[in-house]
């Protein structure tokens, strides 16, 4: 079966472990509710069609994993990320309880549409998402074959290269027809060289001389597979990049595992009332590991970072860190919380290479910052294979957010702009002679709630004709509106203002001015 053996690629082996994660999922699932019932989605955020070559809810029910061995378990324990008694009752829960929904194989999706919704327990319907986000690599190749003509692949690794063979069968054609290397040393190279950039960046100042005791690997996502993970964290470990993000690879070659918080953390815990504090001070006092707070969930200057200063100031004494994920503000937000008199430290990721470093650590001695109070994280740029023929996550921005915590939907929508789709979401598309509502008329698509019922559309299914959009395979004669025109359903639409609106007022109350958008 060619979603098993997609499955296999991806992992680099038969079963999963569950230490196939972000270093993060097990924190925050400690500082979480890890059985409570979450739904998860993904998308592409990039404007684009994009064709599922595979099943993929199928793919996903191979890499469901079991409960660690002692040795793994130890591992988890003595880096601060040990199971608890309800984690356990999940993982081993998970089989029967965890479901997969996509729409079936070679259905066309757009930009911002859940192509994959995974529902179960808070910790296994989030665990899976750096192993689910490798799945935009075959989509991306399909449709670069279908839609760009592409011919040519160099790949990273063997594995990224049978990946690719697999696609070109699952969509009818042959691979012997196609151009495709694999580039191992050139993909080492590569790593090695940026991994010497950062010695550079992060040196001066610094009284140890060359070190990257600052920076760590946050890069699980930006690979296609865990043969490409290996393969970096073998060039960052000789290079003295010992921190990575990925548990695996961490396990298996003696590095530290680390992470900091996900949005998805301050999603569950203000999700029916609370706020970004009860999501910082569940992550404070739950763990005795410094806590890492993310403002940028709701409105970063007017919630985020006021609501951080506030729970910091609670504990003056104890180490925490704030971690920045909106590059474009990131100098006027730490000015903010120096100003406040706080003293945490800070992590800076969403797309440093080692140019930006050197940028911004002039940047802290200009506003007296120690820079040792400095840390980095480093994902696509690192780990990313820079050619002309390799498909990158930030290509299509792949990703995965959490849509509804216990009976709540929840949803990011931040000031940054990058905003997500709460409920239960499900592709529609319009049916071509059926009427429809006049304000819904301009749509091909819709991002809609499963089991809504909208006349004059209906779930994707890609052997419709009658379907706007249709792309059966072979390829229909009905050729889609390109730039696609994507909406959002009724309820979809109501839920949003709904959340919307909650946050506003949560603004209001805190002093700040509304966006109502």
């Amino acid at each position: 079966m060619n979603e098993e053996k997609l499955a296999r690629l991806i992992m680099g082996q038969r079963n999963a472990s569950l230490l196939m994660t972000d270093a993060y999922k097990f924190s925050m699932a400690q500082a979480g509710f890890p059985l409570r019932f979450e739904r998860f989605y993904m998308t592409f955020r990039k404007a684009g069609r994009y064709m599922l070559p595979f099943d993929l809810a199928e793919v996903m029910r191979f890499m469901i994993p079991t409960l660690p061995d002692s040795k793994e378990s130890g591992f988890l324990q003595a880096n601060g990320y040990g199971l608890t008694p309800a984690m356990e009752r999940a993982v081993l829960d998970a089989h029967k309880n965890l479901e997969f929904v996509s729409p079936e194989a070679r259905t066309v999706v757009r930009e911002r549409e859940p192509y994959l919704v995974t529902s179960g327990s808070s910790f296994m319907a989030s665990w899976p998402e750096p192993l689910a986000i490798r799945l935009r690599f075959p989509i991306q190749v399909a449709s670069a074959v279908l839609y760009e003509d592409r011919t040519k692949f160099i790949c990273s690794c063997e594995d990224e290269a049978e990946i690719v063979r697999l696609t070109l069968q699952a969509i009818d054609k042959d691979p012997a027809d196609f151009d495709i290397t694999v580039n191992e040393e050139g993909y080492r190279r590569q790593v090695r060289r940026r991994v010497m950039g950062l010695q550079e960046a992060l040196v001066a100042h610094n009284p140890l001389g060359r070190t990257l005791e600052r920076a760590f690997e946050v890069g699980m996502r930006a690979v296609s597979c865990e043969q490409q993970a290996r393969i970096a964290s073998e060039e960052c470990r000789k290079g003295g990049l010992l921190k990575t993000s990925n548990c695996w690879q961490a396990y298996l070659q003696y590095l530290i595992p680390v992470g900091t918080t996900g949005h998805e953390h301050q999603m569950r815990w203000a999700a029916g009332g609370g706020s970004d504090a009860d999501g910082y001070r569940a992550i404070r006092d739950m763990r005795p590991e410094p806590p890492s707070y993310l403002p940028d969930t709701t409105h970063t200057m007017l919630l985020g970072i006021p609501e951080a200063i506030e729970v910091l100031r609670e504990e003056p004494d104890r180490p925490a860190t704030v971690r920045f994920d909106n590059r474009d503000e990131q100098d006027e937000q730490l000015k903010k919380l120096v100003d406040a008199g706080v003293d945490p430290s800070y992590v800076f990721e969403d797309g440093y290479d080692d140019r930006r470093t050197a940028v911004n650590e002039l940047f802290l001695v200009d506003i007296g910052l120690d820079r040792e109070r400095a840390l980095y994280g480093y994902g696509g740029w690192l780990l990313g294979f820079e050619n002309v023929d390799w498909l990158s996550r930030s290509d299509v921005s792949c990703v995965y957010k959490l849509c509804q915590s216990g009976p709540f939907p929840v949803m990011k929508h931040s000031d940054t702009g990058k905003e997500s789709i709460p409920g239960n979401p499900m592709v529609y598309r319009r049916v071509i002679n059926q009427d429809c509502d006049p304000d819904l008329a301009e749509f091909d698509g819709l991002i809609a709630q499963r089991d809504e019922e909208i006349p004059g559309f209906a779930p994707a299914d890609p052997y419709n004709e009658k379907m706007v959009g249709y792309e059966g395979y072979p390829p229909g004669n009905i050729e889609p509106t390109y730039p696609s025109h994507i909406g959002r359903s009724p309820k979809t639409r109501e839920m949003i203002l709904v959340l919307k609106g909650d946050r506003d007022r949560r603004i209001e109350a805190a002093g700040g001015i509304g966006c109502l958008s």
